[in-house]
């Protein structure tokens, strides 16, 4: 069986910069994959063709199988949840609304819907009264919360976070990693996760990617990549806030 996502000799730029070049990598199913590297390496642009937001020049990215380019986008959107740094909110509507969205599309009852938005919010620690609140009404890291719960709606067989727990504060953090580590687990969930947080990336991902300049530097297990001799994934995860 293939892997859930596979990219195949990517090349994709913008203007005159080349963010990838001849990239291959596949992402295991069932398990969180980290995407690591400074900035402009390319972790989040790797999230935008999962999610056909870009679309490679030459190549191609396999997402269930499929061609993403091949594939009805909206319907592949639906079997992907997605969590941006800066929640992507929509400010008009209540939390329940904005979480509830795909679920709503796609016709889920009410009750179905109400029970879910609870779970999640449940999960993230929300309390139950914020529901009804607008997102200016939450603080930053309500909001990055809200929007997780957003993006796991549905139970997606694929969940993409971009710094998701960036205007998290470190103990809610830490709870929030436990319990979404246990609820990824029970459904079977493939998460790839964009952080510049090599502890985060250790305590979560049990595959690990490390990305320099669209290139792939290593990727597999955390216990692989913290033996390499390789001075840039070395310095990695020794800087406290990779």
């Amino acid at each position: 069986m293939p892997e859930p996502i596979e990219f195949e000799n990517i090349y994709l730029s913008r203007g005159e910069t080349v963010l990838f070049e001849g990239l291959d990598l596949s992402l295991p199913g069932g398990v969180t994959s980290a995407l690591l590297g400074e900035s402009g390496a390319g972790k989040s642009s790797l999230l935008e063709l999962i999610n056909g937001l870009l679309m490679p020049a030459s190549g191609e990215v396999r997402v269930f199988g499929q061609p993403v380019g091949e594939s009805e986008i909206n319907g592949l959107r639906r079997r992907i949840g997605y969590a941006v740094q800066g929640t992507g909110l929509f400010p008009h509507l209540d939390i329940a609304t904005n979480i509830a969205l795909v679920a709503k599309i796609i016709g889920w009852p009410d009750a179905r819907m109400g029970n879910r938005i609870k779970e999640l919010m449940e999960l993230m620690a929300l309390p139950e009264g914020l529901a009804q609140r607008y997102p200016h009404e939450l603080s930053g890291g309500q909001q990055q919360r809200a929007g997780i719960c957003r993006a796991m709606m549905v139970a997606p067989p694929i969940l993409l976070l971009d710094e998701p727990f960036s205007g998290i504060d470190p103990v809610n953090r830490r709870d929030i990693h436990r319990r979404l580590s246990a609820l990824v687990q029970a459904q079977g969930t493939t998460v790839v996760l964009v952080t510049h947080d090599s502890r985060e990336a250790l305590q979560l991902a049990a595959n690990l990617v490390v990305l320099k300049a669209g290139r792939v530097i290593a990727a597999g297990p955390p216990e692989t990549l913290l033996r390499l001799d390789n001075s840039y994934v070395r310095n990695l995860f020794e800087q406290p806030d990779a």
